[in-house]
């Protein structure tokens, strides 16, 4: 099947079309007509198959064919904000179905991640009233340091509830980010391993997840990587054509620049390679991969990590190459692997990881298949065998002591875990041994428990001076457990007086009181709230959430700025801080309701939150302290709880990773 063949609109020289992306309407008459004139298609590839359209679209697919009105609704990054698969993709279904009667919708915004669907539901997709939404996320939220399991709920939270609305669901893996292109100002360039395929493992992870959903996956990374290079550097430059001078100039290619230029939005060409991908994946045509890898990994006798892959030659064709197998994300280790297979034929290839792999929920490994001057990069699981796993569970208990539950073939063991019943908050290492191949292996994890926070009824007046909140109840901000960011524990602190907090609520009639305590200097910090209103009973599950983010003004004032999912011209959010001593602080802050999307504190009782703080050292390092989150904070699952005046004892959240 040849290729879609976008021109090339740089042909004519660097001066054709140029318009600033604003300015850009995909839809206008015209516009798509300059982009599709360019697309050769043979009338085979222009064509669908009307069984495996049904069968990708099962609700909306005799809709499309009918002619009906149809919605279609691209959810992302700015990937999708910036160029026009979809109005691409609207024409080839058109073209394809002859009746189709297309509208596109956007739901993407630049810079967001999966979460920012998720938190931005009710105001940006629902409305939208989608027959086909397609999601394509990934590319923020590795950049981020969002945990893949977070990326895979928050994507089957938008899964679930679209197909809820009658939609259907196409997902779209992240594509290609290609700055390796060393430059001469660059001292000590990255790896080129730091980037180009540095989103594979969230492009494998949601392939699994499309089958488990039954959602199809369209290859939209093979698509822009294409034929890659016989190295990553040959690979980003046949990939020039495909990406822009810059992203408002998406007729224009790296080609003429030389590789300078936006390295992570596809130009036109490349949205319609994206289109194309998506097109083909919905007909029942998208391509399976030459080379196919699967793997199972054991202990070795040494206690390391042992991955044994199968290789099968799928293509028509005898075939030799190499495998460079990456155990870590932006990471340039590797091995290279040789192969020979002829039509068919299936071989085996072993990887031993390196000492410090650890199994973990997710075990994937990076691959580069290379096979003459041409290269493929993507990921595969190489799951454990015996298949065991610590249970991801969140509980809440009213005694200082939880069981945490370990899964393996043969059944759950289960682990009781006990703290002090004065500790606030704590993380306590556990782990299993189990046997595995020629060895065993320890598979640890980490039981986290924060007890709640208490919210005494009653107003503020956010002036700074914490006369009212005398007898409230506090909670640290600052303990070394409490030092952690996206990859782990993460104090720059010689010792807590640094920067250590204390926090305080208050549920009043129209809003939220916020007071806080601390020690060290915090003059050039910052710090955000998050909350989640929802009832009780979901708290602790993937939803939308609300934010505050701050900091302190010299006049005394919080400058204080409220996040993109709540509503716009709310007054009342306000407050100020002062110092009380040497390394001393105080201030408070009032969050009205309505910022939430609420009228009054939740009816059950129960507010979801979290807050982490960003302590900037003299040496412009950050120590993050976080009250209750495992390193990043875009998921509701691992908010803490404020309880409104509770009765007794405070009861604590337990979740174990």
């Amino acid at each position: 099947m040849r290729s879609v063949l976008l021109f090339f609109l740089f042909v004519a020289g660097p001066t054709i079309l140029r318009p600033v992306l604003g300015a850009i309407n995909w839809s206008e008459p015209g516009r798509m007509e300059a982009v599709e004139d360019r697309l050769t298609l043979t009338a085979e590839e222009a064509s669908i198959d009307l069984v495996a359209l049904r069968r990708a679209l099962p609700r909306g697919g005799e809709k499309l064919l009918r002619g009906e009105p149809f919605t279609l609704l691209a959810i992302g990054d700015s990937v999708t904000a910036t160029g026009p698969y979809p109005e691409i993709l609207a024409g080839l279904l058109t073209r394809a179905t002859v009746t189709a009667s297309i509208r596109v919708e956007r739901a993407a915004f630049a810079g967001r991640s999966v979460d920012a669907a998720v938190r931005r539901w009710e105001r940006d997709i629902a409305p939208a009233g989608a027959d086909l939404a397609l999601i394509l996320f990934g590319l923020n939220d590795q950049a981020a340091g969002s945990p893949l399991a977070a990326y895979l709920e928050q994507t089957r939270w938008l899964v679930e509830r679209l197909r809820a609305q009658g939609a259907d669901v196409v997902l779209l893996e992240p594509t290609p980010h290609i700055n390796i292109t060393p430059l001469p100002t660059d001292k000590a360039p990255p790896p080129p391993e730091a980037s180009i395929f540095r989103t594979v493992v969230f492009a494998a992870a949601l392939r699994e997840l499309g089958r488990e959903l039954d959602a199809p996956v369209a290859p939209t990374f093979d698509a822009i990587w294409g034929e890659g290079g016989a190295d990553l550097q040959a690979a980003a430059r046949a990939m020039w054509p495909l990406f822009p001078a810059h992203y408002s100039k998406p007729f224009t290619t790296l080609v003429e620049t030389g590789g300078r230029g936006d390295t992570i939005h596809p130009n036109a060409a490349g949205h319609a390679r994206i289109a194309r991908a998506v097109f083909d994946t919905i007909g029942g045509r998208a391509p399976a991969p030459a080379l196919q890898v699967t793997a199972m990994t054991e202990g070795g006798a040494d206690g390391r990590l042992v991955s044994r892959l199968r290789l099968k030659n799928a293509s028509g064709r005898a075939r030799a190459g190499s495998l460079a197998l990456y155990p870590f994300t932006q990471d340039e280790r590797h091995e290279r692997l040789g192969y020979a297979l002829d039509i068919g034929e299936t071989g085996e290839l072993v990887f031993v990881w390196p000492e410090t792999a650890r199994p973990g929920l997710f075990l994937h490994l990076q691959a580069v298949d290379y096979h003459g001057d041409g290269s493929r990069a993507f990921a595969f699981a190489a799951p454990l065998r015996p298949d065991a796993r610590w249970l991801r569970e969140r509980v809440v208990v009213a005694a200082p002591r939880a069981v945490a539950r370990f899964e393996t073939g043969g059944g759950v063991r289960e682990t009781t875990v006990a703290w002090p019943e004065d500790s606030e908050l704590g993380r306590v290492p556990i782990s299993e041994t189990i046997a595995s191949g020629e060895g065993s292996l320890g598979l640890g994890a980490e039981l986290a428990y924060v007890r709640f926070a208490a919210a005494a009824s009653g107003d503020i007046e956010a002036d700074g001076d914490l006369a009212e909140w005398v007898g409230a109840r506090w909670v640290p901000v600052g303990e070394p457990v409490q030092a952690r960011w996206t990859r782990g524990p993460a104090d720059h602190r010689a010792e807590r007086r640094e920067c250590y907090l204390h926090w305080a609520f208050r549920a009043g009639r129209d809003g939220v009181g916020v007071a806080f305590r601390a020690t060290g200097e915090i003059e050039r910090d910052t710090f955000t709230l998050y909350f989640d209103p929802r009832p009780s009973d979901e708290l602790g599950t993937v939803g939308p959430y609300f934010w505050i983010d701050g900091r302190l003004r010299d006049d005394g004032l919080l400058a204080l700025r409220a996040g993109d999912s709540s509503p716009s011209g709310v007054p009342g959010l306000t407050g100020r801080w002062r110092r009380i001593g040497p390394g001393e602080f105080e201030g408070e802050l009032f969050v009205p309701y309505a910022l939430m999307g609420a009228d009054a504190w939740p009816a059950g009782g129960d507010l979801g939150a979290s807050i982490v703080w960003a302590h900037r050292h003299a040496d412009d390092r950050v120590t993050r302290l976080m009250w209750a989150e495992n390193g990043h904070p875009w998921n509701t699952r691992w908010f803490g709880v404020v309880r409104r005046d509770p009765e007794g004892p405070l009861p604590w959240r337990v979740r174990v990773e």
